[in-house]
């Protein structure tokens, strides 16, 4: 009996996780490549770059039995790049929260997401219930990636105006941006059509001068975590329903410093003390793992027991 292939992929403004496994969860081979945005770069460099990476994967691969994944932007190419390389049995587009709550091993919770944006989300049985937040970088994105980032430049601007103690971030800050001052990167990212991107990227520094005791950055860890968790509240009050399964804290923004986690779960534990808030234990591309062996008859539990430690490569730290 021929033995059966199945791939997982997600991707998003940063990069792209991928994985080819097999019918008893077996990682076969993982690939990466950067963000599919075309606000960060051309489509025809994409287009290139998800080729070289699927040419890899797919290597003396000549049928899969589904394709599972998330990919910003690109899904109808990244498809057809695929049917192009191996006969698919079938494509399933999946939804950024429920590979978040899946990839905790959950069908049934509270999703709060911070990424390079944030939102709070209300999950039943695989399906979004309620969202809040998510207005993008504009009008909202509180507690992001994003926004901790433009936080921590803010943080530099008013240390050079005399408004706010020093931090140990302004002079990393302007070593980032190969600048003197701060108005040199006023310029440069008003110019910047990767503004957000680049903007979020700074919350490194944050992360390094945070988890060194800078005060400054602590505060903006505390700040993102209120506006996470008045977004999750009201989540929570506006579903006006049981919900029976944890918060989880998912995205990006929640790896660089503890204390942004501790103080989320302080602030959402004064208002409900009984939910469980936890961390998923592997990145989204292993909750479309999930949701697949879900869709194919698997419980839960026995999907935990199935997949082990095997996709561990993806773990979230």
């Amino acid at each position: 009996m021929n033995k059966k292939y199945y791939l997982a992929a997600d991707g998003g403004g940063s990069k792209v996780q991928a994985v080819l496994y097999d019918e008893e969860f077996n990682v076969i081979k993982t690939g990466t490549m950067t963000g599919t945005t075309t606000l960060f770069k051309p489509e025809e460099t994409i287009h290139a770059e998800m080729d070289e990476m699927l040419d890899e994967l797919l290597n003396n691969v000549n049928q899969l039995q589904s394709v599972d994944h998330c990919i910003l932007g690109s899904s109808d190419y990244f498809e057809k790049a695929i049917s192009e390389r191996c006969e698919v049995s079938s494509f399933n587009r999946c939804h950024e929260p429920h590979m978040g709550i899946a990839s905790a091993f959950y069908e049934t919770g509270v999703l709060a997401l911070s990424g390079t944006g944030s939102d709070a989300f209300v999950i039943k049985k695989g399906k979004t219930t309620m969202v809040v937040g998510g207005w993008g970088p504009l009008f909202g994105d509180e507690g992001s990636g994003y926004d901790i980032g433009l936080n921590s430049i803010k943080a530099l601007m008013y240390e050079w105006d005399g408004r706010r103690p020093p931090t140990m971030m302004s002079k990393m800050i302007l070593e980032k941006f190969e600048v003197e001052s701060p108005w040199e990167i006023v310029f440069k990212m008003n110019r910047n059509p990767n503004a957000r991107q680049e903007i979020a990227s700074v919350t490194r520094i944050t992360s390094k001068a945070a988890n060194m005791g800078d005060k400054v950055a602590l505060d903006i860890y505390r700040h993102a975590a209120h506006e996470l968790s008045l977004q999750v509240i009201a989540a929570i009050h506006r579903s006006k329903e049981d919900i029976d399964g944890p918060i989880i804290a998912m995205g990006g923004a929640w790896k660089g410093c503890t204390y942004m986690f501790e103080a989320f779960s302080h602030e959402v534990h004064g208002v409900f003390p009984d939910f469980e808030i936890i961390r998923p234990k592997h990145d989204p591309v292993v909750g479309c793992v999930v949701i697949r062996a879900r869709r194919d008859g698997l419980e839960m539990e026995e999907i935990k027991r199935k997949i082990g430690n095997k996709f561990d490569c993806y773990l979230y730290e």
